[in-house]
């Protein structure tokens, strides 16, 4: 699908609605994603504490065999990682530039019956570069078979490079060369070994204060403080969590550094 933009006819984004595997199996789960390619220079948003830009949305909707489902949805999207982007005047936004899939989960029932199904998103979101922003939309489709079993479909390596987007489960207190120390009102993270450690929070997240300068560091510590009640993005949630990602770039200079490491979050504050 090609994009469209109010008033131009040079789409900077192209996006494509693809799944994992070739068939929707009664009964199963179909992974949905929608591929992202964002022309060089361009990017789009990141759910998370931004002081520009928003984030793709979606509105979708689902027939089998031309009649619709309105009881049949998708779940939540899942997004990746994105990366900080600094503009002039200290404008702090979480980006994805290059291409970008975030995924989807949709669950069939045991007594779906029919031929095909139709899933169809029309979807809004914002492109900028460096200079200007530009709203673009569009529709796009995907129809599969109904059957009994599905294969990998030829998208699937999209899906397995979305899931290294978006990282590891930290489960303890530490992991690799990153540990964290959680209290009510701030989050210590740390690294002994020589590299940039970066917080990228979700939009669910408690809101981190003085981002820009307490997100990133090449000093192996970070100091988050939180505005208790307040969320990072749009949501309805109640800025008790704290959700993101933790990445760690080792250092180019120090051969003996650990590899890069990019660990998921989600965490109940005390």
């Amino acid at each position: 699908m090609t994009a469209a933009q109010p008033g131009g006819d040079d789409p900077k984004t192209r996006v494509e609605l693809v799944a994992r595997t070739t068939a929707a199996v009664p009964g199963g789960t179909l992974e949905l994603g929608l591929h992202f390619e964002i022309d060089a220079g361009w990017h789009t948003y990141m759910p998370s504490q931004n002081d520009t830009g928003l984030p793709a949305s979606a509105v979708w909707t689902l027939e089998v065999d031309g009649q619709p489902q309105q009881d049949l949805q998708p779940g939540e999207i899942h997004w990746s990682a994105g990366h900080r982007y600094v503009l002039p005047g200290d404008i702090l936004d979480h980006v994805y530039e290059g291409s970008t899939t975030p995924t989807t989960l949709l669950t069939l029932p045991e007594n779906l019956a029919g031929e095909w199904v139709r899933i169809v998103a029309d979807l809004e979101w914002l492109v900028c570069d460096s200079e200007q922003c530009l709203p673009e939309f569009g529709q796009v489709s995907l129809q599969l078979p109904i059957a009994s079993t599905a294969e990998p479909s030829s998208h699937a390596s999209l899906f397995a490079s979305a899931e290294r987007a978006r990282g590891v489960e930290m489960q303890g207190e530490a992991a690799g060369p990153v540990a964290i120390d959680l209290h009510a009102e701030r989050a210590t993270i740390t690294s002994e070994a020589a590299g940039r450690l970066t917080f990228l929070p979700d939009e669910r997240s408690v809101y981190i204060k003085d981002l820009l300068t307490s997100g990133t560091s090449d000093r192996g510590f970070l100091m988050l403080r939180f505005e208790r009640g307040e969320v990072a993005g749009d949501t309805p949630d109640t800025g008790e969590r704290l959700t993101g990602w933790i990445r760690f770039e080792p250092s180019h200079d120090d051969r003996t550094a650990a590899e890069p490491l990019l660990l998921r979050i989600d965490r109940p504050l005390p």
